[in-house]
């Protein structure tokens, strides 16, 4: 769907504990995170994850959601949590506002997202900002 749209971007990629990329799919040594999808331009190793906007994908949240805690302290452009399943955290815990979304084709009955994102709006997202 990114590419069909011609939207740069890389997936499966790897910060360290300061949110600097320090490469691709790589598991050992410097790892601290995987992102599942980094979206813009020249997404290069020793570049900081501030300067993109990321996409991460559960097909079930839970509490697995957490895992991408980093994300509060080094801010993406736009950070979206991508489900299928309507176990996404509340708005609050999430902390959602206009740099953090949540993306869901099933919502819970009792929806409290701020904004109400299917995945048909995924694309209009990370054209903007």
């Amino acid at each position: 769907m990114l590419g069909l749209n011609n939207i740069p971007y890389k997936k499966q990629v790897t910060i360290n504990k300061s949110g600097i990329i320090v490469g691709f799919n790589e598991k050992k040594g410097k790892c601290y995170h995987i992102i599942d999808f980094v979206i813009g331009e020249n997404i290069e190793v020793g570049k900081s994850i501030t300067e993109y906007k990321v996409i991460s994908c559960k097909t079930t949240c839970r509490e697995r959601w957490t895992q991408d805690d980093w994300s509060y302290t080094f801010i993406p452009k736009l950070y979206i949590l991508l489900t299928i399943s309507d176990d996404y955290p509340p708005s609050t815990r999430f902390r959602e506002d206009i740099q953090r979304k949540i993306i869901t084709c099933i919502p819970k009955r009792k929806d409290d997202r701020i904004y109400k994102l299917k995945f048909e709006n995924l694309i209009e997202e990370l054209e903007q900002l």
